[in-house]
């Protein structure tokens, strides 16, 4: 107990050193890693023209398989790589600018200077070059340092590597009870181990722009690796071409940029006409390569645990039918899928990185095989589908609907027999068996109606615009001859023509007009509010529970409903049989005659 209690304390003094050195995380986002693809070579020549297209889709299609959200974890061959390039671009740079300096420092004894200005020109050039001497000094020693720096975490890489490929499960957790290992990230001024994730993207931001960089087959030289470094290019799809009748078989090799090392190869044999498939499978081996994915463990959890033996849990593409707690994949984007008979099949997709353990908690929910009863308030006459399954047909007699329960959010739609349509929305929650939801829905064109509330709108906007024009001239000229006369009154000024009558027939029609703007004002806010409801008639309909007293009223109401219409067609029918039966006798009594 004492244990936990000082972790959890010295934890919360690493989380206030973390905050005061302003320690970055320990993933962070860097600059995105590109990926592209060149055109495919064939082996063979005289390929026909047709097949010749191969070389450009397949590399298109095999970018397009690649699983989106795909991140890669730089491991420390990639750092230390992209660090070497960069001293080495440095030090090539220091090296032209060192010939330039001698050169210049060269030129300088062949002009006619005197003594003392020649001894002073070479002593600044020679400092110049020892300034570039020693900057190339740093470079080198820097560039040693990089190597020893990395050296062991290559090393490891290695050694995981070689484990993984025997079988294992390399886990990268530490030692939450170390004060060393807990404490060695918060340091500052030393620098974090930690894997670097980089969003993976397509050159150009489009799988269909190829790479042409004319490597000629040397993917290693420095000119080509300059020209991928130059266009931001970190990963290079290469491939060659076999083709036998109607099979090709594809060798893909993936390079890594700047280092120019292959960090994947992959090779698919397939049928020349199912290209897709054939960019499906490459595409599968190539993910976790591009990813520098490891191994990860997928701790399953079902709820309820009763459901756990008769799941069957999908990822990608493969099945599993015996329930296992724990399964090893390669981490990357994968699509997950459980599905157990009397329960509703659920899935998802996540991007499995950044551990090598993930708790999956799976909540089924079952499936009632029973119907929900859809009570329309109002007589409608039409058909009713839920989620797009026909659900029933509304008339004089029936206005209630059953709709099957799968589990899930129903979106429905009533169309009437003129053709109007509404649609209507139940709660998952509500779909019990033999429960009972009332609706109300109003088929109408509400494009139509919308479109004329929003007339209606404009015309009361343009009207209060326009009664404003009055309103602030009659108010303008009420103002001015009010103020006019009270000063004309108070100094006894008799040289202005204003008189108290035009001061009070100005200050009337100002507040005839600002009560006119008023009420057009009003008029607007209740066609906004107006159109805005409209609007609102897009969304579909909600559906409520029914308590057992209103259903009761309802069905009252119903039963009632019927027996009146009952009684009209029996009397419709009555009268139309009395007055067939008045014909009968009138040609009867015509024929005795």
């Amino acid at each position: 107990m004492m244990t936990k209690k000082c972790n959890f304390f010295l934890k919360k003094l690493i989380f206030s050193l973390f905050t005061a050195f302003c320690v970055s995380g320990a993933f962070c986002a860097t600059e995105n890693w590109v990926l592209a693809a060149e055109k495919f070579k064939f082996t063979q020549n005289n390929i026909e023209p047709a097949i010749l297209a191969v070389s450009t889709t397949l590399p298109s299609l095999i970018l397009e398989q690649m699983a989106e959200n795909l991140v890669r974890a730089d491991r420390a061959q990639a750092v230390m790589d992209r660090e070497l390039y960069d001293l080495r671009t440095k030090k090539l740079s220091l090296f032209l600018q060192l010939s330039k300096e001698i050169k210049t420092r060269d030129a300088i004894l062949l002009n006619d200077y005197s003594k003392f200005r020649l001894k002073s020109k070479i002593k600044t050039q020679e400092k110049k070059i020892s300034d570039i001497k020693k900057q190339i000094d740093d470079n080198l020693e820097l560039e040693k340092k990089v190597r020893e720096k990395y050296f062991p975490q290559i090393q490891e890489d290695l050694e995981r590597e070689r484990l993984i490929e025997e079988g294992a499960v390399v886990d990268n957790d530490k030692d939450e009870n170390s004060l060393l290992e807990l404490l060695k990230d918060f340091i500052p001024g030393k620098d974090s181990e930690d894997l670097v994730l980089r969003n993976v993207t397509f050159y150009q931001n489009d799988i269909s722009k190829l790479y042409e960089g004319g490597a000629d087959g040397d993917y290693k030289s420095y000119n080509f690796e300059k020209g991928c470094v130059s266009s931001k290019i970190s990963g290079l799809l290469t491939g060659v071409i076999t083709v036998y009748g109607s099979y090709i078989s594809v060798s893909v090799t993936l390079y890594s940029y700047p280092g120019a090392k292959v960090i994947g190869t992959a090779m698919e044999v397939g049928d020349i006409d199912d290209l897709k498939m054939l960019s499906i499978g490459l595409a599968r081996l190539l993910t976790p390569k591009i990813a520098d994915s490891m191994p990860i463990e997928m701790e399953f959890e079902i709820e309820p645990p009763e459901v756990a033996d008769n799941i069957t849990i999908t990822v990608d593409d493969v099945v599993y039918k015996n329930f296992q707690e724990v399964l090893i994949s390669q981490s990357g984007v994968h699509r997950l899928m459980f599905s157990s008979p009397g329960y509703s099949e659920i899935s998802t997709s996540y991007s499995f990185a950044g551990n090598r353990r993930f708790h999956i908690k799976a909540k089924m929910t079952k499936t009632d095989n029973g119907k929900t009863n859809l009570l329309f308030l109002k007589n409608r006459k039409g058909d009713v589908f839920a989620n797009g399954v026909f659900s029933g047909t509304l008339n004089d007699e029936n206005n209630t609907a059953q709709i099957s329960i799968d589990g899930k959010h129903v979106l429905g739609h009533f169309i009437s027999v003129d053709g109007q349509a509404a649609d209507f929305y139940i709660q998952k929650k509500y779909m019990q068996e033999d429960a009972y939801l009332s609706i109300n829905v109003k088929p109408f064109d509400r494009s139509k109606y919308i479109e004329k509330r929003r007339r209606w709108m404009y015309t009361s906007y343009s009207v209060l615009i326009v009664s404003l024009i009055p309103t602030f001239y009659c108010y303008g000229n009420s103002f001015a001859t009010s103020k006019s006369y009270n000063i004309n009154a108070n100094n006894n000024l008799s040289g202005y023509s204003i008189s108290l009558s035009d001061a009070q027939n100005w200050q009337t029609a100002s507040n005839v007009c600002i009560g006119i703007s008023c009420a057009c004002g009003a008029w607007f806010v209740y066609e906004l509010v107006r159109y805005l409801q409209s609007a609102n008639t897009v969304l579909p309909a909600k559906a409520k529970p029914l308590s057992d007293r209103k259903l009761t009223k309802i069905r009252t109401k119903k039963q009632k409903r019927l027996e009146a219409l009952y009684t009209n067609n029996n009397k419709v029918e009555s009268d139309i049989v009395s007055e067939n039966k008045g014909v009968q006798q009138k040609i009867e009594v015509e024929n005795n005659e």
